[in-house]
C-alpha cells in the first residue's frame, strides 16, 4: 500500500479546498473510492501527462480529474478539478508548483 499525501502551497491544501466544495455526495464517494484503490496500487483509468504528472479520471457527474505525482513510494495529490476546458491551464500551474519544489 502506498502512502498518499497532499501537496501544500502557502499553508493551503488545494486538493482539500476543492474536495470540500463538491456538493454531490455520489461524486465525493467515487473520488474517495478511487483514491483508496490508488493507494493499493490500482490506478484504474489514468493517464501519464508528462514525466511527473498523472491524471486520474473519474467519470461521475461532470467528470472529475485528480492530478498527482510520485515521490519514491509516496503519491502526492496535487489538484482536483472538474472543468475539462481549463485542463491545459491547470497542468501549467501544476508544472510550476513542481518546479518550485526542486
Amino acid at each position: 500500500m502506498k502512502l498518499i499525501k497532499k501537496y501544500q502551497r502557502n499553508g493551503k491544501i488545494p486538493f482539500d479546498e476543492r474536495f470540500q466544495q463538491i456538493k454531490d455526495p455520489r461524486a465525493k464517494a467515487r473520488i474517495t473510492m478511487r483514491l483508496d484503490r490508488l493507494a493499493q496500487g490500482n490506478a484504474g483509468d489514468y493517464k501519464q501527462l508528462d514525466a511527473q504528472i498523472y491524471e486520474l479520471r473519474i467519470d461521475v457527474g461532470k467528470g472529475w480529474r485528480v492530478y498527482y505525482t510520485h515521490e519514491g513510494d509516496e503519491i502526492i495529490l496535487l489538484m482536483l478539478v472538474g472543468d475539462k476546458p481549463k485542463q491545459s491551464d491547470d497542468i501549467q500551474i501544476l508544472r510550476s508548483w513542481l518546479n518550485e519544489k526542486t
